[in-house]
């Protein structure tokens, strides 16, 4: 249950990166790029702060899951868990949340009739 809980916060504390691999597509797209550059394209920009932070936060809690020093039996099993959820997540964030973003977007939208859609917004 621990990794279970330990990926989805540190999935929501990735929700700010993710912010910005968003804002950093619809840059690229604004500048003309098809959508499949753009996703390329926003995710090797963003590949680098993702991978930096998960990798630092995994080598400082190393030392709190090999068990070294006084009193790390305790945290032992907290920090295998924040390992294994951060390690779940970068996969997830890195390459799942792009495909699935590229997938939902390229679904055909359907085109509502301008005096259809006046019909349901105007008053009665």
């Amino acid at each position: 249950m621990a990794p279970v809980v330990t990926t989805g916060s540190s999935i929501f504390s990735y929700n700010i990166i993710t912010i910005f691999y968003f804002s950093e597509y619809e840059l690229l797209s604004r500048e003309g790029k098809s959508h499949d550059e753009a996703v390329v394209e926003a995710g090797a920009k963003r590949f680098r702060p993702i991978a930096m932070t998960a990798i630092a936060a995994i080598l400082a809690l190393m030392q709190l899951a090999i068990g070294l020093g006084q009193g790390s039996t305790m945290q032992q099993p907290l920090a295998i868990a924040i390992i294994s959820g951060l390690m779940v997540q970068m996969p997830l964030v890195l390459l799942i949340m792009p495909l699935a973003f590229s997938v939902w977007n390229r679904r055909p939208r359907k085109k509502i009739n301008v005096r259809t859609r006046a019909r349901y917004f105007t008053p009665h």
